[in-house]
């Protein structure tokens, strides 16, 4: 009976033994699969190709291009572009009142210009009172004064309507409203602010 449960008894240690060393080459932790599966995965993904597959499935990086030369890399593509002609010079100028055409090169005279193919007299800053001050000073030449930051007629003068006698550049009392007219031959004309 003592022999029997000798025999038992040993086959138990060695059967225990055997279990306890089967598992020895597996107590490493079971991320170490893990990193050798993806180790494998990184070596396959990272092998160059020599061609484009015709059908792709997944992420291809081609990375055996080789540079070109320095002057190979923007070689240029299409037809030059092609020169913009600027428009012509003035053939004729064209006085108040006259046809005019930048198109035909007619172009208007110093103070005029060409509105709806008519030469037309052109409301200067002047006329506009603009803003002044020590740097931007009033035109004195036509009797305009620097008056609270703004080109005005000196005290004392009037306004008067376009087709009346005006005097600015000499007497001076005699002014054209602002932006609507322009002293022109002791007349108030007509001007324009936008050609």
């Amino acid at each position: 009976m003592r022999s029997s449960l000798a025999v038992s008894l040993a086959l138990a240690l060695s059967l225990a033994a055997a279990s306890v060393s089967a598992h020895v080459g597996h107590d490493q932790p079971r991320g170490h699969l893990r990193n050798n599966r993806r180790g494998r995965e990184r070596r396959a993904a990272s092998s160059v190709l020599t061609e484009v597959p015709a059908v792709v499935t997944g992420a291809v990086t081609i990375s055996n291009t080789q540079v070109a030369a320095a002057g190979e890399t923007a070689a240029a593509v299409g037809a030059p572009k092609k020169v913009v002609h600027a428009l012509p010079g003035c053939s004729s100028v064209a006085a108040f009142g006259e046809s005019c055409s930048p198109l035909t090169s007619t172009c208007c005279d110093t103070g005029l210009t060409c509105k709806g193919g008519s030469c037309t007299f052109m409301c200067s800053s002047d006329t506009t009172e603009s803003y002044c001050d020590a740097d931007f000073p009033c035109n004195t030449d036509l009797g305009y004064v620097c008056t609270a930051g703004r080109c005005r007629p000196p005290a004392g003068a009037v306004r008067v309507a376009n087709g009346e006698t005006c005097d600015q550049g000499t007497t001076n009392t005699l002014f054209c409203i602002p932006g609507k007219g322009v002293c022109q031959d002791g007349t108030c004309k007509a001007c324009t602010q936008h050609s």
